[in-house]
């Protein structure tokens, strides 16, 4: 039967509460040191699917679950030491209808009378776990495609590390053949020279497929280089290239970084070379460059050459995309590969550029 004694009496003398109470859209709990509820608004029956009269002398845990799993006692006890408390709960109600409420508690609002308010929160909760379902899917999905990817690398890694030793063979067989043919019909010479041609791009390809699948791996060997270093370790080993296109390749000072050694010499070789490959009728003009940024280095590699319509500014990182066909030797792995190592770092790639108008390649590696 619903309390119309003191312990009510004394909360519900102000008419500007009872006003307040009755009509407020939250619900409006009055529990007794006790932890029966004493009195409550319409909204709190309506939240706890019950009428007042099977709420007011009732405990609190028969209608509530505190969403932390800790016991009602123990979080009365120090609701009382510490006089509020606010949280998340599940509502118990007779239909088994699920209902969750935010609460914001204050201990003796009146001497032996503790007021909650309970907000309905069902569709921020259900929205919520909703969201963490599909995030779970997500990282599962990630989790399957990380492993397919692994998978799919160390695959390629396999095949281009067994094809090499029979390619070298047919490379030697095919070059001695030809020492053997010195002076055949030329036909029979050019076809053996084609051979010869498909082995050493085929060998090319190979080279850039390792390359390519070894990228992935790096965290394990990075640590403090001298970019300046490892920039003149890629013009090292470019040197003939350099000397036959009478090119110059100039640096700024460069910093050092955390990073891969054998993968930025790598990155380095590939804009330098490219930058050498596809370069105007004036001697190549290369120069590398950094600039300190909001916790990160941009580096730049900017040349004289033919240049790159804006419109292929985004497709030539993809695999195997290339502009200007068989004419110019390449596996359309180059700068994918620039892609994945600068992706594995850490940072991100671009370039600038237009035809006839040079270009300039930018990267980001955290500082």
């Amino acid at each position: 039967m619903p309390f119309s004694g003191a312990e009510t009496r004394t909360a519900r003398d102000s008419g500007l509460f009872a006003a307040l109470f009755e009509h407020a859209l939250d619900g409006v709990l009055i529990a007794n040191d006790d932890r029966k509820y004493v009195d409550a608004n319409p909204a709190a029956c309506d939240l706890i699917g019950r009428p007042r009269d099977q709420i007011l002398g009732h405990g609190i845990e028969e209608f509530f679950d505190l969403e932390q799993d800790e016991p009602v006692p123990e979080a009365w006890d120090a609701f009382q030491r510490e006089g509020a408390q606010f949280g998340t709960c599940r509502v118990r109600r007779p239909d088994g209808i699920v209902r969750y409420a935010g609460f914001r508690a204050r201990a003796n609002f009146l001497p032996g009378l503790h007021l909650s308010i309970l907000r309905d929160i069902t569709d921020k909760i259900e929205t919520r776990n909703a969201l963490d379902a599909k995030n779970r899917e997500l990282e599962a999905a990630n989790l399957q495609l990380a492993r397919s990817n692994a998978e799919l690398m160390h695959f390629a890694y396999a095949v281009g590390h067994d094809l090499k030793a029979p390619l070298r063979s047919v490379a030697s067989f095919a070059q001695l053949l030809s020492k053997r043919l010195d002076g055949a019909d030329g036909e029979i010479q050019e076809f053996v020279t084609y051979i010869v041609d498909g082995v050493r791009r085929m060998n090319t390809f190979l080279e850039d497929m390792l390359a390519y699948s070894q990228a992935a791996h790096h965290a394990d060997t990075v640590r403090r280089i001298a970019a300046d270093v490892v920039l003149q370790w890629a013009v090292m080993n470019l040197r003939s290239a350099i000397d036959q296109a009478v090119a110059e390749v100039t640096h700024d000072p460069l910093p050092e970084i955390m990073a891969d050694q054998g993968h930025m010499a790598q990155l380095f070789q590939n804009l330098i070379g490219n930058a050498l490959k596809y370069r105007s009728a004036a001697p190549p003009r290369i120069h590398v460059s950094a600039t300190p940024g909001e916790g990160e280095w941009t580096f730049s590699v900017q040349d004289n050459g033919i240049g790159i319509a804006p419109d292929q500014h985004e497709r030539i990182f993809g695999l195997f995309k290339r502009l200007h066909g068989p004419d110019v030797p390449g596996t359309g792995l180059g700068l994918a590969l620039c892609k994945r190592i600068v992706e594995n770092h850490g940072g991100r790639i671009w370039v600038e550029s237009a035809v006839d108008r040079g270009s300039k390649f930018c990267f980001t590696i955290p500082a």
